[in-house]
């Protein structure tokens, strides 16, 4: 039931699993390859750098349009 009393709801039209995989897969992929963090040891790094897949961190560009 809605606010207006019409008996409809449309609460779960819009909804598809497969686009809330793919906005966690970039939120995840950001937080890791993106966001600098600064360490104990007072260095800037990304996840990713501190794990030594990468050397730079990357921009959101880059992930979303695979540069």
């Amino acid at each position: 039931m809605t606010a207006r009393g019409d008996g409809k709801s449309y609460i779960y039209a819009n909804f598809n699993p497969k686009y809330a995989h793919y906005a966690i897969t970039i939120l995840r992929t950001f937080y890791n390859f993106c966001l600098p963090f600064r360490s104990w040891d007072k260095s800037k790094l990304t996840p990713a750098q501190r794990l030594g897949i990468t050397n730079k961190p990357f921009t959101l560009k880059d992930i979303i349009y695979f540069k």
